[in-house]
Formats: structure tokens, C-alpha cells, sequence
């Protein structure tokens, strides 16, 4: 979920639009004005437009349409992370796709993100700024036309972040712990939040008895400090990833988590995620030895499937079926889910799964077992590999996407620019990105909360089903239709773009939409 924030509102003389992944506080930006002084302010900024003028116009290698923007704008995101220099998860990826495709279309875009670490490309401003006795120091580059800017600050050594990138993570803190924050009072009441939701018990700690108990005996709810909901309230537009998580985080408490009536009362906008075509292409893949595009994703893929089912262990067997999955191994991805399917397929079914990832030691141990498990049938891969993420979505000839709920999701996107067929869960964003028998399969929603005998029964009937339309004209159709869509960020951009223009022009005319015969509709709903 992302908020913005109007410059017009946070600061009359700015002429920016500054998208917040994490919550930036007005009362923590204007102390920080203060404390930076006019001299130091300016001698920022000159820096920052000598390298606007310094840099060279960026030339696209891909063959995506650049249009120019009918009103150019200055766009800021504001970020924990940005791919490829700090990435946890799909939030790096986003904020590291998505302001290239509105540079290139003639925007004027920032990122703003913690240093975590000495990165090669970029150059120290020599600008510090003093706050509380603390000296933040600025680093900058251009890459792709996106300025890149990183702010190095002591508290970032330790390694520590708050990354809220779904609604079920969002900084809830005791309500005694506010005067911590450095804020004004009057901030207080954005921060407040009434907690009755179950998980609250089981996260906490030992220091937190004596308040548990206070409100154990009570049965009622209590006062936390929650970041999310602050920062939906104190935002001008609120965004997410995609239409269907939209609708889903403004039903109800349970996918809302608790915060879906400030959701509903601010009303928020889907717009599904692109993806970064240049690093997850098949015809640019420095990972595959024999790269392809759709005019040879037969061969192509014929050939990832041999190496991969030898990397993985596995008979070499084209007229096999392999199933891929790639994910965190925890609850929310469905992995147990999963592996419970397996256990329900009969004996001898025609069938192959490789699954790769990291996560919960109890899922890691049943991860690793798979090839005693199913011998010849299943192999798990228990470690971070990008060659070998790689080398299962070209590989695979289907892609297992089983989650509890899932924003947009990015994993069966990059199947689908390799040709290959997604079977996801009837969630978030997978609902708006994957249309049952035209480019993969709908499992249907899982119990958020626990693991049901009839989810794992519906993942393994679905995995038959896939199986059944494996080396069939079916499945031919599927395949092509997946890699023949434009999955990139160009459609999400124009889209990013209209809301961006509204919010700082108000409402008017929206720059035409260009797509090209090969585009998907990129959906977008507003609740």
C-alpha cells in the first residue's frame, strides 16, 4: 500500500508530489527543515540540479513507448528499500521499476531511500544536516533517469527497518510509548488505534505481561500507536496494488486487519503492479544458456526444462509436467498448504514440483525432505538462488502461487513473460492478473488463518487439472497468451501518472493511453 502525500499541502512552495511507502511524518519533515537551516537547504538542492544537468539523457533498451508526459512533474518516492541496491521483497522491486517508466515519460523523479550499505555508484553530496546532534549525510547518482538518493544516518548501521509493503504489517506500538517519537501532541490522535485483533497475544513479549493481564481480565480492547493507519489518515490519495486487494482490504476486519473503516472512509485506488521486463526476460535471461522469446518459446522452454530437472535431482522427462514454486517459507505464501496437496496426489501421478525458498525452520525441514519424501517425484531447494529462480520459471512448465492472500504478486508475472503457466490462489492480485483457462488457473481463496483439509485438497485438484491440459492445444494457448503480454510497467505508469496529475492539477483530461495491440488491460478500481 502506498500513501501520498500533496506537496501543496505539506509545503506551498514545493512543487512535488512525494509518494510515501513508509510513513514520512509531516512534524518529523518540518523539524528537519528547521534544523537543516535555509544555507544547508540550498546548497542541497544546487547539488541535486547540477546532477539534473550533468546527467545524460537516458536511452531505453527496451522497446516499450516513451511518450512525453503533458504535464511533467516532480515525483519523490520515499522508500526502505530500493532494488537493486536494498531489496527484501516485491516493495524493492516496485520502487525500483516503477520510477524509471514515469522518468520515461518525462517526469522528473526521485527515490529516497536509507543507506544500508557502501554502494559503488553513488556519490557522497558532502552536504550534512545536524539533527539532534546526529550528522545525516546525503548520497546521490542517476541511473536510468531516476535520481537515487540515499540518506546515511548512524540508526541505519543496524540493519533495522520498517518496511510496511501489505496492511497485516503495520507498526503497532503501546500508546504509553508515543512521547518516544519526538512529536507533537496534537499527532497523537493520528497514531491511536483501539487493538482487539487475536495476533496482538500471541506476538507479545514477556517485558508485556503486566499489560496483557490488564487487558485479558478486562476482555476489552486497548490503546496502541499504529503507523499505517496514521499514515492513511494523514495522506491526500491512497493507493494499493492492485483492484481486487482494494476491494478485499476495505470489506471487513479479518483482510482489512482492523483498519478497513479508515480505508473505506478514505477510499482507495488499485492499480496492479508491472515488472521489470529488463532483468526477468527469457530473450535477455543471463542466467539461461539458451535464451527465447515467443517466437521460440517451445524450444526455449523444451531446453530450461532439461536443466533444470537435472539441477533439481530429477529424471529427465519432457513429457513430465514440472511445477514450480518460489517464495518465502511461511504461512502467508501457502507453502504448508502445499505441501499438504502433495500428499493427496495419488501414487504415480505424472507429476514433478521443485520448490525454492527460505523462511520457517519447520517448513525448511519439510522443504528439504521432498526428495526422500517423493522420491523422483518433488525436490526442495532451501536457500536464496536468483540462478536458480531463474532456472525454475524458465524451467517449469507451470507455476505454483497458493497464498493466503497476496497484494499483486510479482511471482506470476515473471512466470508468465517466460511462458509459464500460473496456478494461484483466488486472492488480491492474482484474481486481476491470472483469468482461469485463458492465461492459468484459479485454486480458489485459502483460509487466511489456518491450514484447511479443503484448501490442500483444491491446490491438489488443481494440480491435476494443470496436468490433464499439459502437451495439449489447451495448454499451447495458454502458454503463448502468458508470453505474449505486455507485463511491464507502461500501462501501470500511465495509470500512476493520472492519479499523480489529478492530485496535483485537480480533475482535467488524463495523457492518452498508447498501449500497443500486445498490452493487457492494466485494471484499476476505485473503492
Amino acid at each position: 500500500m502506498a500513501t501520498v502525500q500533496s506537496a501543496r499541502s505539506a509545503a506551498p512552495a514545493a512543487q512535488s508530489l512525494t509518494i510515501k511507502r513508509a510513513l514520512v511524518q509531516k512534524p518529523v519533515v518540518q523539524r528537519f527543515n528547521k534544523a537543516a537551516g535555509q544555507k544547508q537547504a540550498t546548497r542541497h538542492a544546487a547539488v541535486l540540479n547540477q546532477a539534473v544537468a550533468a546527467a545524460p539523457a537516458y536511452t531505453p533498451t527496451s522497446s516499450v513507448a516513451t511518450p512525453s508526459a503533458s504535464k511533467p512533474m516532480d515525483i519523490v518516492f520515499v522508500s526502505a528499500e530500493v532494488a537493486p541496491w536494498s531489496k527484501t521483497g516485491g516493495l524493492g522491486d516496485v520502487v525500483g521499476s516503477l520510477p524509471v517508466a514515469l522518468a520515461q515519460r518525462g517526469h522528473r523523479v526521485f527515490t529516497i531511500a536509507p543507506r544500508y550499505d557502501q554502494y559503488s555508484d553513488a556519490w557522497d553530496t558532502t552536504v550534512t544536516v545536524n539533527v539532534d546532534g546526529e550528522d545525516v549525510r546525503f548520497f546521490h547518482t542517476v541511473k536510468k533517469g531516476v535520481h537515487r538518493v540515499w540518506i546515511d544516518h548512524p540508526a541505519f548501521l543496524a540493519k533495522t527497518a520498517l518496511c510496511i509493503h501489505n496492511i497485516a504489517f503495520q507498526g503497532r506500538f503501546w500508546g504509553d510509548s508515543f512521547g518516544d517519537l519526538g512529536l507533537p501532541s496534537e499527532a497523537q490522535e493520528l497514531f491511536t488505534f483501539s487493538d482487539g485483533y487475536p495476533k496482538v497475544f500471541d506476538e507479545a513479549s514477556p517485558a508485556d505481561e503486566d499489560k496483557m493481564n490488564e487487558v485479558n481480565s478486562t476482555g476489552t480492547s486497548f490503546k496502541k500507536l499504529n503507523w499505517l493507519k496514521a499514515g492513511i489518515l494523514a495522506c491526500d490519495k491512497l493507493l494499493t496494488v492492485s483492484p481486487n486487494y482494494a476491494t478485499e482490504i476495505s470489506s471487513g476486519p479479518q483482510l482489512g486487519v482492523e483498519l478497513d473503516k479508515w480505508v473505506k472512509a478514505k477510499g482507495v485506488e488499485g492499480i496492479v503492479n508491472g515488472m521489470d521486463v529488463e532483468e526477468w526476460s527469457p530473450a535477455l535471461d543471463k542466467f539461461l544458456k539458451f535464451k527465447y522469446d515467443k517466437t521460440t518459446v517451445e524450444a526455449g522452454k523444451a531446453f530450461a526444462k532439461s536443466q533444470l530437472q537435472r539441477e533439481a535431482g530429477l529424471p529427465v522427462d519432457p513429457s513430465t509436467p514440472v511445477f514450480g514454486f518460489i517464495g518465502r517459507l511461511e504461512e502467508q505464501k501457502g507453502v504448508d498448504i502445499l505441501l499438504a496437496a502433495l500428499k493427496k496426489l495419488p501414487k504415480g501421478s505424472p507429476v514433478q514440483v521443485v520448490i525454492l525458498g527460505t523462511g520457517k525452520k519447520a517448513l525448511e525441514a519439510q522443504v528439504k525432505a521432498l526428495s526422500k519424501t517423493f522420491p523422483g517425484v518433488a525436490a526442495g531447494v532451501v536457500k536464496f538462488s536468483n540462478p536458480m529462480a531463474h532456472c525454475i520459471t524458465a524451467g517449469a512448465d507451470f507455476m505454483l502461487v497458493p497464498s493466503r492472500f497476496e497484494p499483486c504478486g510479482l511471482i506470476q508475472l515473471h512466470a508468465m513473460q517466460y511462458g509459464t503457466v500460473p496456478l494461484v490462489a483466488s486472492t488480491g492480485g492474482l484474481v486481476d492478473t491470472v483469468k482461469e483457462g485463458v492465461t492459468g488457473f484459479q485454486m480458489g481463496a485459502m483460509n487466511p488463518d489456518r491450514l484447511e483439509e479443503g484448501d490442500a485438497e483444491a491446490v491438489a485438484q488443481t494440480i491435476k487439472r494443470a496436468a490433464e491440459t499439459y502437451g495439449t492445444p489447451a495448454y499451447t494457448a495458454m502458454r503463448d497468451r502468458c508470453i505474449a503480454q505486455d507485463l511491464s510497467w507502461s500501462q501501470p505508469a500511465k495509470k500512476w501518472e493520472a492519479v499523480l496529475t489529478e492530485l496535483k492539477y485537480g480533475p482535467g483530461p488524463t495523457p492518452e493511453a498508447t498501449a500497443d495491440k500486445n498490452a493487457v488491460t492494466t485494471p484499476t478500481q476505485k473503492i
